[in-house]
């Protein structure tokens, strides 16, 4: 089995999870105005599902090096973002209401899906 054929279904899931993603920290950064991380990582998520697409579609860089070197970003990106989310959430305490603390959990959770 060639690398293309074993990374095809974490190209799929990393797409796939953009979709909840969005879902839950689109609303989550809309109602709470304090934070905006859950919703920072919008931003790496869909660079990360936007190359899944290249990666699928056969339109990856010719470089493998230059492939490694953006999933090595996002992830680390992806990282930071949610390290810092969680702890934000954690320092939180009762100041955020209960259906925002699990719509910025559930956000960066899926954000786990990726890494």
């Amino acid at each position: 089995m060639d690398n293309d054929a074993q990374s095809t279904p974490l190209r799929m899931l990393t797409i796939l999870a953009w979709i909840p993603m969005f879902s839950l920290s689109l609303p989550y950064g809309a109602n709470n105005g304090n934070t905006l991380l859950p919703v920072l990582g919008i931003l790496p998520m869909t660079f990360s599902a936007c190359t899944g697409m290249l990666h699928l579609n056969s339109r990856k860089p010719t470089s493998r090096s230059l492939s490694i070197v953006m999933d090595l970003f996002i992830g680390c990106f992806l990282l930071a973002v949610f390290i810092a989310s969680c702890t934000t959430l954690a320092h939180t305490g009762h100041s955020v209401s209960a259906d925002q603390t699990v719509l910025g959990t559930l956000g960066a959770a899926t954000m786990m899906v990726n890494m």
